[in-house]
């Protein structure tokens, strides 16, 4: 959804909308989407390379049967899903943190 059409729902569901704002957009140094390009963020895990390891490990562990199957499976649809929120973030399609500071309106 849009920022001017969940504002609109926000409203017609009777709620008068305060402020709103990204908190990921000018408070970071460090942009969501930056933690899957590099260690920026100060997380492996969400790297190319730790999300690679993730999958290994998760492939052994399966293998091994010390995991349930499926895991890893489970890992490369998250990988992909890793790669789309980069691509989103860096386009300025998404964000995970949009804040929207609301109150209910009085009734008469």
């Amino acid at each position: 959804q849009t920022v001017p059409l969940t504002h609109e729902k926000l409203e017609k569901a009777g709620f008068n909308v305060i402020s709103s704002e990204d908190m990921f957009g000018e408070v970071s140094d460090v942009r969501f989407h930056e933690v899957f390009e590099s260690a920026r963020g100060q997380r492996l895990t969400g790297t190319k390379v730790g999300l690679w390891c993730t999958y290994i490990f998760t492939y052994v562990g399966e293998t091994l049967r010390l995991l349930p199957k499926g895991t890893c499976e489970v890992q490369g649809l998250l990988m992909e899903a890793a790669a789309s929120f980069k691509e989103a973030g860096a386009l300025g399609l998404v964000t995970p943190g949009y804040l929207f500071v609301c109150e209910k309106k009085k009734a008469n």
